[in-house]
């Protein structure tokens, strides 16, 4: 059996976060990829959301794989993606016009990631996990060259302005 171990961080920059202000980072997969415990099924596969409430950086779950997920193949690859889920972004037990006032200013990331998980049978009882995470799009949504993330940390950072017209 093998794992691998992938995070993501999230920044606001602006303005501090405020009192129950939250927003998801999505890990998916197609269906038949190896998932974390309690994923959640969805039409093309599944996902799973880290849920951010300040500047850090988290771990999403441990992804187990196994011989079986090999297929009787000597090695296979599967491919995720994490991305922000922008329409999560909320106040947690917030009214509608807390609600509403966060979105006002913020510009959200659409940075996304790929990140290609070899698993290879090493015919000692073990398998070798090799997790390549690479950048795709940066936070203003613009393609990247594929640039590779040597720290398996996906990192998406939202930014806030105030226009005088909003305040």
């Amino acid at each position: 059996d093998g794992a691998t171990y992938l995070k993501a961080s999230k920044t606001l920059d602006g303005r501090d976060w405020l009192a129950g202000e939250q927003v998801n980072l999505v890990l998916a997969g197609d269906a038949g990829t190896p998932a974390p415990e309690d994923a959640t099924e969805t039409d093309e596969g599944w996902q799973y959301a880290l849920t951010f409430d300040a500047n850090e950086e988290l771990s999403f779950p441990n992804i187990a794989y196994t011989s079986k997920d090999l297929g009787g193949a000597a090695s296979k690859t599967f491919e995720y993606t994490i991305f922000e889920d922008a329409g999560s972004h909320t106040v947690k037990d917030g009214s509608d016009s807390d609600i509403a006032q966060i979105h006002q200013g913020m510009d959200y990331s659409e940075a996304s990631y790929t990140v290609t998980v070899t698993v290879t049978d090493n015919n000692k009882g073990a398998l070798a996990v090799t997790p390549t995470m690479v950048q795709t799009q940066n936070d203003n949504g613009d393609p990247v060259d594929n640039a590779a993330v040597d720290t398996n940390t996906a990192a998406f950072t939202n930014a806030f302005s105030a226009d005088e017209d909003m305040i």
